[in-house]
């Protein structure tokens, strides 16, 4: 009897629970369960839902490789000399001083309307938008139609801050100076490889965070309080580490075959394109994308390519840091620290320091693995995270990245 009771509760308790599983799964999909339609269209040309407002500007440019938009409410001093700088440019500059907002198409963001344009153009040349950003500050953004870059064009143009349009074109045109174009090569900007921010699988959260925390809040009422109050810290704290961008397996992997690709390309290439001592961190690289690389390996593969690349165009540059906050945004600069590792070294890019350390906890890079995602720096004794991707000692971090791929 009491074998039967307790086969019977555990039925009763498997149906209660399982019933509404049905009922989840068969519920239409909603629109917070699928990708945002702007975060999508951000993966593709021409990067915007609707086009008419960079197709106009970009028909405009074919006139007039200045732009002003008749709208801006900003200073139009000393736009006719800048104008007349955009042909001392190494390659052609098309510019536009427009308005920007959260609730336009581009989201108020200058590089999405820059590739939006440049994907539109019928000219080669590389494409500028000026306008507000942070504050009263003016800034830039930029796109390439017909020019293959570097990875340096990401981030040209992070440093341009004016106080007027006319200065803020200015920067952004020498910027260009000291940057490797090619004619005829592709452009895809970096935010195209960012993946469109989704929930978990639907009877994942049903069962993980329904179902579980149900069962161990409400039906756990008699045990004692100390375990009960464990487990909503445990549940907190997983809760707390949610936030920050998701980047998967497919989209790292790209990444690593693209920026090794290119590695490759300098070394069987241009003769002493990389300096003897960058090679042993090249070889390190390349033996791990040859390997099975995690998505750990492939992230730190990435970031150390792209370093070894910068490096080798401007060899007398300082080594490059990667941002502690996301190691895919632009490299680290001087003026800002975050402690979201413990790590008072620990320095971010101009854009997350730009929003102080308080945002840095709910931007921190997360990977996805096996239907979960951690933040990229969970295992801190992993050679990567240790020496920062070879910005601290890169001789110990290639000397332990061999010896955990058994290459002697």
């Amino acid at each position: 009897p009491a074998v039967a009771a307790g086969l019977s509760a555990v039925l009763v308790a498997a149906g209660v629970v399982g019933a509404p599983a049905g009922w989840v799964a068969a519920v239409p999909v909603s629109d917070y369960e699928k990708p945002d339609a702007d975060e999508s269209a951000r993966m593709q040309p021409p990067y915007v839902v609707s086009t008419g407002r960079a197709a106009h500007i970009a028909e405009e440019l074919g006139e007039d490789p200045l732009y002003v938009d008749p709208l801006v409410r900003l200073s139009r001093a000393g736009l006719d000399a800048a104008a007349a700088e955009l042909d001392d440019a190494p390659v052609p500059v098309y510019a536009a001083v427009v308005p920007l907002s959260v609730d336009d198409a581009s989201g108020g963001d200058h590089e999405v309307l820059a590739a939006a344009m440049a994907s539109l153009a019928e000219r080669d040349g590389v494409y500028l938008v000026v306008g507000r950003g942070i504050g009263d500050t003016i800034s830039a953004g930029a796109a390439a139609h017909g020019l293959e870059t570097g990875y340096s064009f990401d981030s040209a143009m992070y440093g341009v801050e004016a106080a007027d349009p006319a200065d803020a074109l200015n920067q952004a045109v020498a910027a260009l100076d000291g940057i490797e174009f090619a004619p005829g090569g592709p452009y895809t900007p970096r935010f195209a490889d960012d993946e469109p921010s989704t929930p978990d699988p639907r009877m994942q959260r049903y069962w993980g965070e329904g179902v579980t925390p149900g069962i161990l809040v409400f039906g756990l009422l008699v045990a004692p309080a100390a375990i009960g109050a464990i487990l909503l810290v445990l549940y907190a704290l997983r809760i707390r580490r949610g936030g920050g961008r998701v980047v998967g397996d497919r989209v790292l992997r790209r990444l690593a075959q693209r920026e090794t690709e290119r590695l490759r390309a300098l070394l069987a290439h241009r003769k002493g394109g990389l300096p003897e001592e960058l090679l042993p961190q090249a070889d390190a690289a390349l033996l791990t994308m040859d390997a099975h690389p995690r998505p750990l390996d492939l992230l730190g593969v990435v970031v150390l390519t792209r370093r070894l690349l910068a490096e080798a165009e401007d060899p007398a540059s300082a080594r490059k840091e990667p941002c502690a906050v996301n190691p895919l945004h632009s490299w680290a600069t001087g003026g800002g620290r975050t402690r979201v590792r413990g790590d008072s070294k620990a320095k971010v890019c101009a854009r997350c320091a730009a929003l102080g350390p308080e945002a840095h906890p709910a931007r921190v890079l997360r990977l996805r693995s096996g239907g979960t995602a951690h933040a990229y720096d969970s295992e801190r004794k992993d050679p990567w995270i240790r020496y920062r991707f070879g910005a601290d000692n890169p001789t110990a971090m290639v000397e332990a990245l061999l010896k955990e791929h058994h290459v002697s």
